[in-house]
């Protein structure tokens, strides 16, 4: 990691990954057309698997031949893997340099140690975890469907899931947004989404100590936050959307639930969808973009700013608001370092998105887009969530030129930006007299 100043790690890796990945799909026996692929949709696919966000410019199943399609499944598995990895070593390593510059114990010392072994390790656990998930989906479709058919949907499903890949929504019937209502395969699917959204290090955080009161800070933060975002998104999304007969509204109260849940747990995150988006009300569009903006945990394949960095958030806002000079949570101290760090990555993220936002609509003018959609569509490539309303394949070129460049960034910038703070944190030699801003 020397010769390579390591915020550049991820942007290099995931960079001649997509490179490999447009090389293959541009071919003409990627897709089932004559001649080569178009380069803009060859690109916008590369990128898009390699970044785990899964919108793309074409149906999967019509446009691209069967080593299209495994191209692009073996691009979000290998690009799962290497962020995963990466991210993991990285932020470890950084979580150690927190701890010697504030003196003070972060709680990652268990992993002090042999980084390739490390790495090693969480390659196995990622790879272990989605063999099992396999398995299960396995038998889940075997019991419907001819086993050749089970085995490639178990197969995609689960490089999908666990990636947060939202390639292909669940479809029940082909041609609609809707999933039947196979609960078993739902439920699987969402596990797997959540393990791959909670990240290595909170997995072997608790398989390696198992007791609540033991685990780390930011393992509690993560599983806190994640249970909170994921009941409190369900229930708005039940109540939003209770009414609408092109989503849930005219199932039964318990499917109901259910799909409102798996989009709250898997959607935000993964683009793996039981509902059309191109259906929804306008205010679910919105609420569900504020949930793809928060995104998954650090360390995950998940995107966002990060439930670490809202809990962060939020507790300095809610110190500030009573009156506290500094931010706890879980009866531990959060440092000030990290505060001015949640609060730089939320800002960045929300001016990447902002102004990608200003670019589109300016590049997409006169073409009868609707803005709620071109905002949906920028939100959930900024945070590499996946879900869409179907307007990427109305884009013109240089709106999927600019959408590939948003998931591109939207993708390394938390990792690249959080790498390069702490690399950068040093002890003051000095400080400089205060004096008050007014504020308000």
């Amino acid at each position: 990691m020397g010769i390579v100043p390591r915020p550049l790690i991820p942007v290099l890796a995931l960079f001649l990954l997509t490179l490999v990945g447009l090389f293959v799909l541009v071919l003409p026996f990627s897709h089932r057309e004559d001649g080569f692929t178009p380069f803009m949709d060859a690109l916008f696919a590369a990128t898009s698997a390699t970044t785990t966000t899964g919108l793309t410019t074409q149906d999967l199943s019509t446009f691209w031949a069967m080593p299209g399609q495994i191209t692009l499944l073996i691009l979000t598995f290998i690009g799962g893997l290497v962020f995963l990895v990466v991210a993991s070593l990285l932020l470890i390593h950084a979580g150690q340099r927190i701890s010697s510059i504030l003196q003070e114990d972060t709680g990652e010392r268990p992993y002090l140690g042999n980084r390739t072994r490390l790495g090693v390790h969480i390659a196995l656990v990622v790879v272990g975890i989605q063999f099992v998930g396999f398995l299960v989906l396995l038998v889940s479709f075997s019991l419907i469907e001819p086993t050749s058919d089970a085995l490639w949907k178990a197969f995609t499903m689960t490089v999908l899931a666990f990636n947060n890949g939202g390639f292909i929504g669940l479809h029940g019937v082909e041609g609609e947004g809707a999933l039947s209502t196979d609960w078993a395969a739902l439920t699987a699917s969402g596990v797997l989404v959540v393990l791959g959204a909670v990240g290595t290090i909170v997995l072997l955080d608790i398989g390696r100590k198992r007791r609540w009161s033991t685990l780390s800070l930011n393992t509690k933060i993560v599983l806190g936050m994640t249970g909170i975002v994921a009941v409190l998104g369900a229930a708005t999304m039940l109540v939003l959307e209770f009414e609408n007969p092109a989503t849930i509204g005219d199932l039964r109260l318990g499917d109901k639930v259910a799909m409102s849940a798996f989009e709250a747990v898997a959607g935000r995150v993964s683009g793996l969808t039981t509902i059309d988006y191109a259906e929804v009300e306008e205010h679910t569009s919105l609420f569900m973009m504020g949930l793809m903006f928060v995104g998954g945990a650090s360390a995950s394949v998940a995107g966002g700013i990060k439930v670490n960095t809202l809990m962060v958030l939020m507790m300095a806002i809610l110190s500030a608001a009573i009156g506290r000079r500094g931010a706890s949570a879980f009866k531990r101290e959060i440092s000030f370092i990290q505060i001015k760090h949640a609060m730089t990555l939320s800002i960045s993220m929300i001016g990447l998105t902002i102004l990608a936002m200003m670019i589109l609509t300016f590049v997409e003018r006169g073409q009868g887009l609707e803005f709620i959609d071109l905002m949906f569509e920028t939100v959930s490539a900024a945070s590499t969530a996946g879900l869409s309303t179907g307007l990427s394949s109305d884009l013109s070129g240089g709106g999927k030129l600019l959408m590939a460049a948003v998931m591109f960034v939207g993708r390394v910038l938390p990792l690249s930006l959080a790498i390069y703070m702490i690399g950068s944190m040093s002890r003051p030699r000095h400080t400089y007299a205060t004096e008050r801003v007014t504020i308000g």
